[in-house]
């Protein structure tokens, strides 16, 4: 018998019973009752034990900007601001001497005001320091003049293709850009060289790994180029042995021909690093009331019906996806409106109508936020994962509210989802909402935020459907699923050990990650681990 690299005693899983879990060359090579075996050890073997705490999987975030996530964790937060007055004080007392003022995360809803800041008003904190702002769902930003000029958006009168350019009377530009408009300022920013990239990247692991986390879906944003980019330097971190985490990267549509003229498809790569989906974007968001609804928002709708906006038109997708899929690619549809996600769902139906096979790596739409009552049992049917993120519901409930009245019960419909057979996988859509795991575990149990009124109570989810959807769904979504994402012997060695239960219905933010374990090693550790 081998010896053991790894032995965890006394541990707890999610059903209640006592296993211990046994790991060699990085793999499960033994799940059993708490004190039935006598493992084989060696000199090097490491030996964890648990005290009767609870050991998981390790975490998946489906769906994870990294590169932007990872860069915003260097600029201004703006969360939490509750007025555009105190978001212009925090501006002015930013003291960086970066050659940009970047900042993230306000939101609009609750302001009193319920409006953005104007150009006018950040020139006046900023400068001629040119400054972006971006919103929480990063489809809309503010900037200042500096910005605007440097992104030619000062000069005459220019409309962009699945934008909005917000003017005031004068027709001059407010600074407040929506959609494929605030590119045009992104456009303008320095980027990290691939040292720097590297050593962010590296630095974020690490908080990851804290998070439990040992598993991403990264996503692209419409029309940006980072991807290749964020696949190769992670392809060059593996090979150095410094990158421990199982990502698939997902590529922007706008790549489709130079992959497929590659031969590369989704899922190529190694245990470490794959080439993920083919990203392509539908509609916009709710907060900045572009996302494609049947009917029309109540207020403050973008679009000349009032239902929203499709970034990418019906005919241009299905041009996309049967491109795709004649290359071999799975594909991953940004859908918040439940027009978006019907259109979206009607493709797919389409595509199988054509006689293209499903692809083993499944389909994916990303958010599936709004969802018609015909739309629901539709995912099963069509195997099409719907890629979730929880902690949404509590940023976006009451905006919902706002937007739609009584038509927000149609937000977040995880607990039909499931019913219906669909295939889960849960995400954070950081930087957009909290990458802590806990935060939509917590969420997607509760549907409440402390004492709050629980949101919608019959779309809750319970402990064993969350800790799916954080696990073996989301590996499967991105075809890690016969891999990781269980604890059993041939499944990969990615564990967590908790101190506390945040998959219990009376759980809250005090459980917290112990350990972490990669590949049979410890990433991660509050305490030092017994040899």
């Amino acid at each position: 018998m081998a010896h053991a690299d790894l032995i965890l005693l006394d541990g707890r899983d999610h059903t209640g019973r006592a296993v211990d879990v046994c790991a060699t060359g990085g793999y499960i090579t033994e799940v059993s009752p708490a004190g039935d075996r006598k493992f084989s050890r060696g000199p090097g073997t490491q030996v964890l034990s648990l005290n009767g705490r609870l050991v998981t999987p390790g975490l998946w975030d489906a769906h994870v900007h990294l590169y932007h996530w990872c860069l915003f964790r260097g600029q201004l937060s703006l969360q939490g601001m509750r007025s555009c007055e105190q978001l212009l004080a925090a501006l002015a007392a930013e003291d960086t001497s970066a050659p940009w003022l970047l900042g993230h995360g306000w939101n609009m809803t609750g302001w009193r005001d319920s409006r953005p800041p104007h150009r006018e008003e950040l020139d006046k904190v900023t400068g001629d320091r040119p400054t972006l702002l971006w919103c929480s769902d990063l489809h809309s930003a503010v900037a200042n003049t500096a910005a605007l000029e440097l992104a030619g958006l000062m000069q005459g009168y220019r409309e962009v293709a699945g934008g909005v350019i917000e003017r005031d009377e004068d027709g001059r530009s407010t600074g407040w850009l929506k959609e494929m408009a605030a590119n045009l300022v992104r456009d303008c920013l320095p980027e990290p060289d691939d040292e720097q990239l590297s050593q962010i990247l590296l630095e974020a692991q690490g908080d990851l790994h804290r998070l439990g986390l040992t598993g991403l879906c990264d996503q692209r944003i419409k029309d940006q180029n980072e991807g290749p980019r964020i696949l190769r330097v992670l392809r060059n971190l593996e090979a150095e042995g410094r990158w421990q985490m199982r990502t698939s990267v997902n590529v922007a549509a706008h790549h489709l021909p130079m992959a497929a003229a590659l031969g590369l498809t989704t899922g190529f790569g190694s245990d470490r690093v794959r080439l993920g989906h083919l990203k392509i974007f539908a509609d916009g968001t709710l907060g900045s009331r572009t996302a494609r609804m049947i009917t029309p928002f109540l207020e403050q709708a973008v679009g000349e019906d009032g239902r929203g906006l499709y970034l990418t038109p019906p005919e241009e997708m299905r041009q996309t996806i049967f491109g795709a899929a004649m290359a071999g690619f799975s594909v991953s549809i940004h859908a918040i409106g439940d027009e978006a996600n019907r259109v979206c769902l009607d493709l797919f139906e389409e595509l199988e109508a054509q006689g293209c096979p499903r692809p083993r790596i499944p389909h994916r739409l990303e958010h599936a936020q709004f969802l018609d009552d015909a739309d629901v049992a539709r995912f099963r049917a069509l195997n099409v994962t719907a890629s979730v993120q929880p902690g949404h519901l509590l940023d976006d409930r009451v905006a919902a509210v706002e937007a739609l009245g009584e038509r927000a019960r149609s937000a977040y419909r995880l607990g039909d989802l499931r019913r219906a057979g669909a295939l889960l996988a849960m995400g954070s859509d950081a930087p957009v909402s909290e990458i802590d795991p806990r935060y939509g575990i917590r969420a997607a149990l509760v549907r409440r935020a402390g004492n709050d009124p629980t949101w919608y109570p019959d779309q809750c989810l319970d402990p064993a459907s969350v800790l799916f959807g954080y696990t073996l769904g989301a590996a499967t979504a991105a075809g890690w699923g016969d891999e990781v994402g269980t604890l059993a012997p041939g499944y990969r060695a990615d564990v967590v050990v908790w101190d506390g239960d945040p998959f219990s219905q009376e759980s809250d933010r005090e459980s917290r990650v112990a350990t972490t374990i990669f590949d049979g090693s410890v990433v991660y550790s509050v305490e030092e681990v017994s040899v």
